[in-house]
């Protein structure tokens, strides 16, 4: 598990969703959207609610032993 890190897990990931193509993984643990860190699912929600809808969200992903920037984009 994640004990000694802070962040949301990924719980499940739906075929041809954007996670997916993504490559994301149940499992995951999803750390920070566009660079400000996110402890709980009421951060991630409003993170992503604030994230500009022109761009790309950014986010950081430990999965597994790895440590990633992944840039999404929202539709």
């Amino acid at each position: 598990g994640y004990s000694d890190e802070q962040g949301v897990v990924i719980t499940k990931v739906y075929p041809n969703s954007v996670a997916s193509l993504a490559r994301l993984k149940k499992g995951a643990l999803i750390m920070g959207v566009n660079r400000q860190k996110v402890e709980s699912v009421q951060q991630f929600n409003a993170a992503l609610a604030n994230a500009p809808k022109d761009r790309p969200v950014l986010l950081q992903i430990k999965q597994g032993n790895q440590y990633l920037f992944v840039s999404l984009r929202m539709e």
